[in-house]
């Protein structure tokens, strides 16, 4: 409490019955999320578990580059986020960002700073 904090408390990307507002929230009290959805509703949050990275970049590849625009009528370039709570292993940000660029925005022109090759098109954060 020594420095001057500011919580973000409301949404707005997102519809107020959306599970990942309700998530967030649940996240934010330190509960668990929700994870069961009933079957004849369409979500907007899916928890799927890898036990390894491997399996898990793989699957993530699979579900931007397919199983989601295909079930959800998206772009997969502009309607799809991954996000990932580390920066560095083969799950992490450094490896994903690669791996989806690759995947989605290979042909991009761009630049190389910091060792990253930044393409346009690419998401930024």
């Amino acid at each position: 409490e020594r420095v001057e904090t500011v919580r973000l408390t409301e949404i707005f990307r997102q519809a107020q019955q959306s599970l990942i507002v309700t998530n967030a929230h649940r996240v934010n009290r330190g509960e668990l999320p929700q994870l069961r959805v009933q079957r004849e509703t369409q979500s907007d949050f899916y928890f799927i578990e890898a036990e390894e990275p491997e399996k898990a970049v793989s699957l993530i590849r699979e579900l931007v580059k397919r199983r989601l625009p295909r079930a959800f009528h998206l772009n997969p370039l502009d309607d799809i986020q991954v996000m990932t709570p580390m920066h560095r292993g083969t799950a992490g940000v450094a490896n994903l960002n690669a791996e989806l660029q690759g995947l989605l925005n290979a042909n991009g022109k761009g630049l190389v700073r910091g060792g990253r090759l930044l393409q346009v098109n690419d998401k930024v954060m």
